[in-house]
């Protein structure tokens, strides 16, 4: 009989999601600061799903986006950065559903863009990873403290 070892399995299903290289930094970031925070090893998939839960349960949908933010900071020519970096993540159905909403709302933003999955991903992860990642360290901080 084997015997598991490591994080317990997550239900769910695997996405892989294109990134470029801002993206991918920001959830190494990220993965490297959870980490920390849980005392685990760095996931990247833990990582999204905390982004995704943490995002949507301190902001509404209709929040998550600005018509202008993503008309001037994620346009066309931004979503046209090469995506060469490959991360494969295990999403609960909940996280996936967050997600499509997500992209379903920033599509409605602007019906002139063909805004798809990973598109909408990469702006997710790029408006909303920073904060979270920030929010992450300050936890870290706190724990250094009470620890000295």
């Amino acid at each position: 009989m084997t015997t598991l070892i490591g994080r317990p399995g997550i239900p769910g299903q695997n996405f892989t999601f294109r990134l470029n290289q801002d993206c991918l930094d920001i959830v190494e970031q990220g993965a490297s600061l959870l980490a920390r925070v849980n005392k685990n090893a760095p996931s990247r998939a833990a990582w999204l799903r905390d982004l995704i839960d943490q995002t949507f349960q301190q902001t509404p949908l209709s929040e998550t986006m600005d018509e202008v933010l993503l008309a001037e900071k994620w346009n066309d020519s931004w979503i046209s950065i090469p995506t060469p970096h490959k991360v494969t993540v295990r999403l609960e159905e909940r996280h996936r559903i967050l997600l499509r909403q997500f992209e379903c709302y920033v599509q409605s933003l602007d019906w002139m863009r063909e805004l798809y999955r990973n598109e909408t991903t990469q702006i997710f992860i790029a408006s909303h990873g920073p904060v979270f990642n920030r929010l992450l360290l300050l936890k870290i901080n706190r724990q250094d403290d009470v620890e000295k």
